[in-house]
Formats: C-alpha cells, structure tokens, sequence
C-alpha cells in the first residue's frame, strides 16, 4: 500500500460518519416512540360522504359512516371523555339512570334537573300542546311543527324587542306550526329590577322561559343543554327545534323553503353550516381561548356553527344523553354538535343556505334571497337586513334593483 497515512485519515473519517448517523437514526426513533406513547389521540378528520345536491356547499358529513376514519370515533371520543374526566377528577352522580341504557358509560351531568322560575304557563297560548308525535315520513303534505328557541341574555330587552318587532313579528305568530320562546339565564346576586322587568315582559308577549343558569359566556355551554332539556320536556311532538342566538336574522322566505326540501326531511339529524378542520385558539387574549390542557388536541372534530342551526325530533334525547356521560367543554357548539353528536352517532347537513357567519360589508339582496339566517354585528346591520328582506319580498324586485333602490349597493 503506497499511501497507509492517507488511507487511515479516511477510514477514521468514514468510521466518525457512521457513528454519527447511527445515533441520529436512534435519537429519531427515540423521540417518535416517545410521542407515540405519551401525546394524547388525536380525533379523525371528517371530510363530507357525499353530496347531497349539485350545489358543492351542501353535504352530509357523517360521524359514524366514514369508511376507514371514522371506525375509531368512539374510542377518540371516550378518549376525550377519560382524559378530562380523570384530569378533573370527576365522579359519577349517585342512583344517576342515563337517557339511554347500557351506554356501559358513568353519568357524569346531571341534564333533567334544570328549574325554571318564569316558564310557560297553562293560561298561555302555548302551540306545543297541540302538537303530537305524527310522522313527518308517514304522512305527505304535512306542515312541519317547528319550535324557535333564541337564546338571549337576561338584561337584553332590546334585542328580544327588535326581533318580535322584525323577523319574528305576528305574521309568523300565528302560524299554528311555530312556537317562538326566548330562553334567557339569571343574573349574579338575581338583580331584582331584571327579574320584575323579565315577568312584566313575559306577561305581556308570553314568550321568555328562564332558566336557572347564571348568563355568563362560560356557561353557554350549559345553557345550551337547558335548551336541549326544555324541549324535550315541553315540546317533544316538534319535528324541528332551531336554535339561533339573539343576534341572528331569519329570514323566514326561504327557511320555511329550506324545511320542506327532501334534504331536511329526516327528523334524526342537525342542519346548518358545517364547520371542518377547525383548530382550537392559543391565544389568551382571544374570545375563543381553549388551552392545551383542555384540549391538547390539534384539530376540533367537525360541528355545526353555533349560531343558527336546526335539530330534528330524534336528536334531543340522544344528544341528552351523550351530555350525561360527558365533561362539558367551554364552546357549545363544538360540545354539542361535535362531540357529543359524535357520541351519539348523529348525521349532520352542512349547507351555508341554512346559516351564515359572515355577511357581505354593505349588504346585497341577493344574499338575503339565498340565505335563511345570518349573524349580525350590530343594531343598524340588523335593521338593515330587514329592511332589504321587507322590500325584496313585498315589491317581488330583482335582488339587484332592490339593493340599488336602497342606496347600500
């Protein structure tokens, strides 16, 4: 061998390389076995079955039917449930009996338990009595029987004002098949000028339940189970319940269209606007904060908007039931329609006819055509709705004229 020094030099190099790489490759693998053990499962990503018409914004996204994603749903479901149940130390409700039997699942919430102090008296002109269980499915031609809970807040007079005064004023009162509630919460130290101020309104428009849940953003949440509880209790014979917020305009022209179509016939699923691959926000200062000790997951399962959505009949008691054997989380409507929807194994529509978060800057006609609810962000968006919905309907105009005619085009 002519030159040994240079040949030992790169051996000794090649041999550095290959002890290097060996423990890199082992430092990789560590860490991926470390991960894999100890970071909580993740919940799968839903993404639609099909769809439903030849519109791409409506479609089914299904919690039990996604062939080779969602056949673990539960287990990531109980996986939530056992990880908060054991983080808070929570303990099942003594001689508790669930909604629905041999769940093998602890009741953890106590849901039927809610007390009422203004509710719907005998004396008043409560439709739901009238109600009963026929089947939508049985009988053709039938008017769908349809409870309006808008959840409001105690103090918020206003607003429950502008609505009968707007979308809910006595042409859609009268419909035999409506009932219109205001579910309002209580306030801190139950202020007794609010509490005079909800009776005296209740006596007059017969419309506000109270429920026993003090009305603070935290407990949304579970104001949103009281709702859950009071239908079931009061109006069970009621085909669709929809639930809007009482800064929601409907638009009750194509809602009434919307509830009639084939789509939304079955009675055992929720409808609105679907929301996928939402991620929870880290950032404190954020209305939404969910931080990672509550939820150390990546990605919410999929649900319907909170805002404005409809259930059918066959959801209530399902849903209630799924409530009971899991730890509440801080947004309803993830909790609700994600995660306990997930539970009790319910379909939901998607279709952003039936509601829309975020509305056109100046308002277009032709969006109030096409929409049944949206959110507003103040008073004068509000009226302004109604305003355009008032003249789009009376005068039969082309959105595009009667959004030039208002000057808001």
């Amino acid at each position: 061998m002519k030159y040994p020094f240079i040949n030992s030099q790169i051996l000794r190099r090649f041999n550095k390389k290959t002890v290097f790489v060996k423990l890199f490759v082992l430092t990789v693998i560590t860490v991926c076995i470390f991960i894999f053990l100890f970071n909580p499962p993740r919940f799968p990503v839903v993404v639609p079955v099909r769809q439903l018409t030849n519109k791409p914004e409506t479609a089914i996204f299904n919690s039990s039917a996604v062939v080779g994603v969602v056949q673990n749903t539960r287990r990531h479901v109980l996986g939530y449930t056992g990880y908060t149940i054991q983080r808070l130390g929570l303990k099942p409700i003594p001689l508790a009996s669930s909604l629905q039997p041999n769940t093998g699942e602890p009741v953890i919430n106590d849901v039927l338990s809610f007390i009422y102090p203004i509710d719907i008296s005998a004396q008043q002109n409560f439709k739901c009595r009238q109600w009963t269980n026929r089947s939508v499915e049985l009988i053709p031609n039938i008017k769908r029987t349809l409870l309006i809970v808008v959840v409001s807040a105690a103090e918020h007079s206003a607003k429950r004002d502008l609505i009968r005064k707007t979308w809910a004023g006595p042409s859609l009162r009268k419909v035999d098949e409506i009932q219109l509630i205001f579910l309002v919460g209580s306030t801190l130290g139950e202020d007794k000028v609010i509490k005079d101020r909800l009776e005296k309104e209740n006596a007059k428009y017969e419309d506000v339940v109270q429920v026993n849940v003090v009305d603070t953003y935290a407990n949304l949440t579970l104001k949103s189970v009281a709702l859950l509880h009071w239908a079931y209790s009061h109006c069970p014979a009621a085909q669709l319940v929809l639930k809007c917020d009482d800064d929601t305009y409907l638009n009750f022209h194509v809602l009434s269209k919307l509830i009639n179509k084939q789509q939304l016939k079955p009675i055992n699923r929720l409808y609105g606007l679907g929301i996928m691959e939402d991620s929870p926000q880290r950032d404190p200062n954020n209305k939404y904060y969910i931080s990672r000790n509550v939820w150390p997951w990546s990605k919410y399962p999929a649900f319907v908007s909170g805002g404005g959505y409809l259930l059918g009949r066959d959801t209530i008691q399902p849903l209630l039931a799924a409530v009971q054997t899991t730890p509440l989380f801080p947004l309803e409507d993830v909790y609700l329609t994600g995660i306990c929807a997930r539970k009790a194994r319910i379909k939901s529509l998607s279709s952003r006819r039936i509601y829309e978060r975020f509305i056109p800057k100046k308002m277009d006609a032709c969006f109030v055509r096409f929409t049944a609810m949206w959110q507003t962000q103040s008073k004068l968006q509000f009226l302004q709705s109604h305003d355009i919905v008032s003249l789009v309907y009376r005068r039969n105009l082309p959105c595009r004229i009667a959004c030039k005619y208002l000057g808001i085009c």
